[in-house]
């Protein structure tokens, strides 16, 4: 009987007479012999290959003597090195929505989201350390209730205050100097401030490598000035914002730090707050838990993200959804998209911001993701056109997608 795959099989198939068996090897034929040796065989071999590799696999390596010193490494960026360049962040993701059609909020709507996004587990990436996400978040729309009772603030009519989200240097005086940037081009633009709310948060979940990045995350209230209608409300936080961004890219230029020391914003609007970072599906909740997790927060939308990183560097940042979406797969064409918008940014003009314009630019940065980069984009679109959606009914509870 002759086996397909074994030697004297395949001989006996290609028609030719089986190799005959070689004698086993001793101690007396693989001694030397005269003046030459006699190879090993295939088995040998492969015994010796394998006692070598289980030998690397068990020898202490210099990671492994220094664990906390080789992940501190990998908490932030490290600009363009070795086969990492920051202008190729691509995301590849995991994204889901369910909203209430008639905008009633509730308390199932935030925990049926929650259990999409965390069924998305696989959708995302994680470190070697099972506890180290690449990202998640969920957007909600503005919890007014919950808001009333937790900001410790006397807020005006829905609609007339805006919360910005945002992600804070550890750091006590980089700190107050992000405080400050925001603040200052929030009063700018004529936007009234009423003050911080720190966000209670529980990192007892996460792994070392968002430990050591982790951020302060606060919010800051801001009303709308009296004789503004929702538009201009709108177009003035967006205006604040982006200046205020620029401001600390241009601080991570200008003396070499990362993101963990500069101010980011989440989301600064009055319809809606992203809840994300640097974490897994599963840690989303729990993370944000004097918020998420308290039984009060009702919303009527929820729009969630697992990130994978494809060929890129997880950071609190990156992590979505961002302010105007969240973006499930990679663009191949970035660099050629932002040397386009870029090329396109001389022309841009609008009636509303005037000569503001330029301070508003660029809409692009190596500092985000592909994603990040057409968020962008979205958002300063999203600035100039006035879209009327249709009102939509339904005698449905809500929509899942």
């Amino acid at each position: 009987m002759l086996v397909r795959g074994t030697r004297s099989g395949a001989a006996a198939v290609r028609g030719r007479s089986p190799a005959r068996p070689r004698p086993p090897i001793t101690a007396t034929t693989a001694t030397m012999s005269s003046s030459r040796r006699l190879a090993p065989s295939r088995t040998a071999r492969y015994a010796a290959a394998s006692a070598r590799h289980l030998a690397a696999l068990t020898r202490p390596t210099r990671a492994s003597l220094a664990p906390r010193r080789h992940l501190a490494a990998l908490t932030k960026a490290p600009g363009r090195t070795a086969l990492y360049d920051p202008q190729h962040e691509r995301d590849n993701c995991g994204v889901g929505l369910v909203a209430d059609i008639n905008k009633n909020p509730s308390r199932v709507i935030l925990t049926d989201c929650n259990e999409m996004l965390v069924r998305m587990s696989h959708r995302g990436g994680c470190g070697c350390d099972p506890q180290s996400g690449d990202g998640a978040g969920m957007l909600v729309a503005m919890p007014d209730a919950f808001m009333r009772k937790h900001s410790g603030f006397e807020l005006p009519a829905q609609g007339d205050y805006a919360v910005a989200m945002c992600f804070l240097p550890q750091d006590e005086g980089n700190a107050d100097r992000a405080r400050k940037s925001l603040e200052r081009a929030s009063r700018q633009r004529g936007l009234g401030i009423l003050g911080w709310r720190v966000l209670e948060t529980d990192n007892s979940d996460l792994g070392e490598a968002p430990l050591a990045s982790e951020p302060r995350v606060e919010q800051l209230f801001l009303t709308k000035k009296q004789g503004w209608d929702a538009r201009k409300f709108d177009q003035e936080l967006y205006r604040a914002q982006a200046v205020a961004q620029l401001e600390n890219f241009q601080i991570m230029s200008d003396e070499g730090v990362g993101e963990d020391a500069v101010l980011y914003i989440n989301s600064m609007s009055p319809h809606q707050i992203t809840y994300k970072g640097q974490l897994t599906p599963e840690q989303v909740l729990g993370y944000f838990s004097g918020d998420l997790l308290r039984d009060d927060f009702h919303t009527h939308l929820a729009l969630v993200h697992s990130r994978f990183s494809t060929n890129t560097f997880p950071s609190w940042s990156r992590a979505q959804p961002l302010r105007q979406m969240c973006h499930n797969g990679e663009i191949n064409t970035l660099r050629g998209n932002k040397n386009w918008m870029r090329a396109r940014e001389g022309l841009l003009k609008s009636p509303y911001l005037g000569d503001d314009t330029a301070k508003l630019l660029p809409v692009t940065s190596d500092e985000m993701s592909d994603s990040g980069n057409f968020d962008g984009v979205l958002t300063e679109i999203a600035a100039e056109i006035k879209t009327a959606w249709p009102s939509t009914r339904s005698n449905g509870d809500h929509v899942a997608v």
